[in-house]
């Protein structure tokens, strides 16, 4: 399937006020191992967020994928849908790298049920050159 190609209707996906579909990543696409990066240690100018309380600690699984941002985009954003979208971003200055014109963005998904990976995630274009990466769930009943 293309990767602007709509999923399945049971598969959440974007919808137009999100931007035009540059990509999208299905459950395919998740690793169960962290990638090999420093992005995992700690850091002074840290900046995190979190959504959803800490209900995260105690769930059995965890897959990991990573995704980029164009650096030069007018503006960037991570948005989520779906009942059960939440979690962490941590932000964290930049280390020297090679791909120096990309923002890279290393989502980690803790989750109870296997289910909770079909999901999709999008790079978007969206008006006057931003980009966003949007997270869609779906919205099961546990």
């Amino acid at each position: 399937m293309p990767s602007g190609s709509p999923p399945p209707e049971w598969k959440p996906w974007p919808v137009p006020e999100d931007g035009e579909v540059i990509e999208c990543s299905g459950q395919d696409s998740w690793s169960p191992e962290p990638p090999s990066s420093p992005f995992f240690q700690t850091h002074l100018n840290d900046i995190t967020h979190s959504s959803g309380g800490d209900k995260h600690q105690d769930l059995p699984y965890t897959a990991y994928n990573v995704f980029t941002l164009p650096v030069n985009a007018t503006e960037k954003s991570i948005f989520s849908r779906g009942r059960h979208a939440s979690g962490t971003v941590l932000l964290r200055t930049r280390e020297a790298d090679d791909e120096e014109d990309l923002i890279k963005i290393v989502i980690q998904a803790s989750y109870r049920y296997r289910e909770a990976l079909e999901c999709n995630i999008c790079t978007l274009r969206k008006a006057r050159g931003s980009r966003a990466l949007g997270i869609y769930v779906r919205s099961l009943s546990f």
